[in-house]
């Protein structure tokens, strides 16, 4: 169906809901189903956030200790299997470093 258009241009649909209660209210019920959505899922998205950074701090940390405590055994262990080799014979470790300050 064609929308009648007056002698002014504008058609008579869009004058009916110019400045009309049922407009008004209809936005103002979606503004106030909006605005609490929009309010919870802030909420939501900044405590997630802060979760997400904690937990990955948390499981970064476990990570470290484990690989400290696994490089510590590691090195305890070398150390021990060579230490009674060579207290036994007496041999000594002589490091000498090169003298880089003369060249």
């Amino acid at each position: 169906m064609a929308a009648m258009v007056p002698r002014g241009g504008t058609s008579i649909k869009a004058e009916r809901f110019r400045g009309s209660l049922a407009r008004s209210v209809l936005l103002l019920l979606l503004l106030l189903s909006l605005l609490p959505a929009a309010i919870i899922s802030s909420v939501n998205y900044f405590r997630s956030r802060q979760l997400l950074h904690d937990q990955t701090g948390a499981q970064l940390e476990t990570i470290i200790q484990s690989q400290s405590q696994a490089l510590n055994q590691l090195c305890q262990s070398r150390s021990s299997r060579s230490r009674p080799a060579f207290q036994s014979t007496g041999y000594h470790y002589k490091f000498s470093y090169p003298d880089i300050t003369t060249q």
